[in-house]
């Protein structure tokens, strides 16, 4: 959902005076986005296929990291438009979420077994 907000904002993104006076375009906001989403995509990977805990810690502290950000970028969000705004808050919303069950009792015990299957869970994929 970042790399759709990330498209819906990019003429925003381009027309800021301040990345005007930088010297940097488009070529350069693409790659920052590009490489943004696969660490995230690679994060997400090691999380689920791999039982991760480092990716696990990596991606709670990018999200909170990332809504520390979000929280006082709102009004600069709403002079863009209410529908910036609210996508971007739903975005953090939706990010918090999904790492906070990252760290539910039975996610830990996930983790804690690389990724396998609980000793009282294998009759039903025998």
């Amino acid at each position: 959902m970042a790399g759709v907000n990330a498209v819906l904002s990019m003429q925003d993104t381009l027309a800021d005076p301040r990345l005007a006076r930088s010297g940097l375009g488009m070529g350069f906001i693409v790659g920052v986005q590009v490489f943004s989403f696969a660490l995230m995509l690679a994060l997400w990977f090691f999380i689920s296929r791999r039982a991760g805990n480092a990716a696990r810690w990596i991606l709670t502290v990018m999200t909170v990291l990332g809504m520390l950000v979000t929280i006082p970028m709102v009004p600069v969000l709403a002079e863009r438009g209410i529908g910036n705004m609210a996508f971007a808050l739903v975005i953090t919303v939706l990010q918090v979420a999904a790492v906070a069950f990252l760290f539910r009792s039975d996610a830990r015990a996930w983790f804690a077994r690389k990724g396998g299957i609980a000793p009282d869970d294998q009759s039903i994929f025998s």
